[in-house]
């Protein structure tokens, strides 16, 4: 059967989603499903629209609105549901279970077929929080990560072959971030400036800022880009001895997503001295990886970086979360944790997908065992 289904719309809230069927059995097969206010089968003819409902037996899937226009190769209709993404899935479905073919995310954007390794990345291109990350896939897409790859499967010299390898799989420390957003938890003792610090960092106000300890009572999440690289910041509540139960609970949480942090910004007042609680939940979280910060700096107080540095382990960073001070070097403090201090160029190879870095380490144990057949070498990554 010649008919072809694919959502036209992004996926998410909506006022309306757009299934669209291609192909010369398209009319036929809509009109199997489809019927009028009245319940009756209708015939779906050109330049027409048509009410009604799509319908699986007597199950009723959406009320839609339904186009239909000649084409060269047969027809096109378009088939108007309910926003959401529920209504169209069910439409959707329906109509591959009567025959047709649902195209992938790669045919509904660039209207062909694509190769395995470019079809990943555009995948991933779609859903890009970031323009880095969007730049940096876009030149994947043209071709310079299969171009590398290609020259690896080619290269006689295993010497050669193998420091290319472990070039390329290092590049995945820097690509798999536009992909996987990372999770930067800020967090430390009540009313030390965290949700003002998570503001700037994210750019807007996100968090309620207070003089009053204990504003956040629940974590607080937000989108933000650190030099291209999307992440998710979270502003926990303040970590001290709850007095209350609703309080118990909401510094349970915030040690919850303390543990959870790629990145664990730890915050401290400059204005006063460190606390015995500060100590105690620093001992849990020790061996996460922190970024000990002296905010308030605009304020005298007791607070020595040596003295923070001995206590976490880790340089610290100075800032005034309300002048907006040492913030932005933060910012490129945690960036170098997550992906290191060296940056692949933009117009590089960069790997993005778990598959080709999983290739990529199978291929060097290959090439240091002398047999080259995994899925890089035998092309079936390539196909």
């Amino acid at each position: 059967m010649d008919a072809r289904v694919r959502l036209l719309t992004p996926e998410g809230i909506g006022g309306i989603a757009v299934v669209e069927l291609t192909g010369s059995a398209a009319p036929e097969l809509v009109q199997r499903c489809f019927r009028g206010p009245r319940g009756a089968s209708t015939t779906v003819e050109p330049r027409r629209i048509y009410y009604g409902h799509i319908v699986d037996r007597d199950e009723t899937l959406d009320e839609v609105l339904v186009t239909c226009v000649r084409a060269a190769d047969g027809a096109i209709v378009e088939i108007n549901c309910h926003g959401g993404v529920i209504p169209a899935r069910r439409v959707i479905r329906h109509l591959v279970e009567q025959g047709a073919v649902e195209n992938g995310i790669a045919e509904v954007v660039t209207g062909r077929k694509l190769k395995r390794l470019e079809r990943e990345v555009l995948g991933q291109l779609v859903r890009a929080r970031t323009q880095l990350a969007a730049e940096v896939l876009l030149v994947q897409l043209s071709g310079k990560l299969r171009a590398e790859l290609e020259g690896i499967v080619a290269d006689p010299d295993d010497e050669d072959a193998r420091r290319r390898i472990a070039a390329l799989r290092a590049t995945y420390t820097y690509g798999r971030r536009f992909v996987d957003a990372a999770t930067v938890v800020i967090t430390g003792a009540p009313n030390v400036g965290k949700s003002t610090l998570a503001n700037g960092i994210v750019g807007r106000e996100r968090s309620i800022v207070h003089h009053l300890p204990g504003t956040t009572r629940d974590a607080v999440t937000s989108v933000a880009s650190l030099d291209g690289l999307p992440c998710i910041v979270v502003d926990t509540a303040g970590l001290r001895q709850a007095t209350g139960e609703i309080e118990r609970i909401g510094v349970e949480r915030a040690m919850q997503k303390a543990a959870s942090g790629e990145v664990i910004v730890w915050v401290f007042d400059h204005s006063r001295g460190v606390t015995d609680d500060e100590v105690s939940y620093l001992n849990v979280l020790r061996k996460r990886r922190l970024v000990p910060v002296i905010n308030k700096i605009d304020l005298d107080g007791p607070v020595e970086a040596s003295q923070i540095r001995r206590l976490v382990g880790a340089e610290v960073q100075r800032t005034c979360a309300l002048t907006g001070e040492g913030t932005e070097e933060l910012g490129r403090r945690i960036f170098t944790c997550l992906v290191g201090s060296e940056v692949p160029p933009r117009d590089s190879a960069v790997v993005t997908t778990r598959e080709v870095a999983a290739a990529l380490d199978e291929a060097a144990r290959e090439v240091q065992s002398g047999s080259r057949g995994g899925c890089l070498f035998d092309g079936s990554l390539l196909a």
